[in-house]
């Protein structure tokens, strides 16, 4: 079994390394800066978003987390099954 199956979500080692979270926090800033300034916008011909594409842009983003964290347990689910299956408790 892989490493990372063992680790549970509230453990420091997924909580990211502080070079991750620079660049993730830098990420979100320039990005935000591209959509909400208005000096940006003028250089990208862009326009801001509105709260219905923030939400959308927020759901698409959980969505993709859950399917992710699926396709991550169901290999485990199926595993356990397949176990059980082969060697039945008796009783």
């Amino acid at each position: 079994m892989r490493r990372a199956d063992h680790h549970r979500a509230n453990q420091p080692s997924l909580r990211g390394t502080r070079p991750v979270l620079m660049a993730l926090a830098t990420v979100i800033l320039l990005q935000s800066a591209f959509t909400w300034l208005p000096l940006l916008q003028a250089v990208f011909s862009s326009r801001p978003l509105g709260v219905v594409e923030v939400m959308s842009c927020i759901g698409a983003g959980l969505l993709l987390l859950v399917a992710i964290e699926l396709d991550r347990l169901a290999p485990r689910a199926w595993k356990r099954r397949r176990v059980k299956a082969v060697h039945p408790i008796r009783q």
